[in-house]
């Protein structure tokens, strides 16, 4: 009888635990970066939405300075690993931005600088 009452108890424990862990969503990450390799700009954009239902749309952009050098847009479900390269020039600041759309709700903008050395 005791041994009942124990795994009733751990039951009553361990149950709810997990259950409120399965409700939770995941949060949702957008991380830019840019790479330089000489005079090559490597931009990337990971995105992990809160589930693999998710509707993701990226649109990245590369600045030099105030002026957009190029413009990149994908779609994916559950997460975007994304990665374009660019001809650049050393000893200029680059600042890659994201904007992302996850289920048609905007996200905030994020962004990436750098100097290319």
């Amino acid at each position: 009888m005791k041994k009942i009452a124990l795994l009733m108890a751990i039951l009553l424990v361990v149950v709810p635990l997990n259950a409120n862990a399965a409700a939770t969503p995941r949060s949702i990450i957008i991380k830019p970066g840019i790479a330089f390799s000489g005079t090559t700009a490597t931009c990337t954009v990971s995105i992990t939405g809160n589930s693999m239902k998710d509707e993701i749309d990226l649109v990245a952009k590369l600045w030099q300075g105030n002026v957009c050098i190029a413009t990149w847009e994908t779609s994916s479900n559950g997460y975007v690993n994304f990665s374009k390269t660019k001809t650049v020039t050393k000893g200029i600041e680059y600042t890659l931005t994201a904007d992302v759309t996850i289920n048609g709700q905007v996200q905030p903008t994020m962004s990436f600088s750098k100097i290319c050395e």
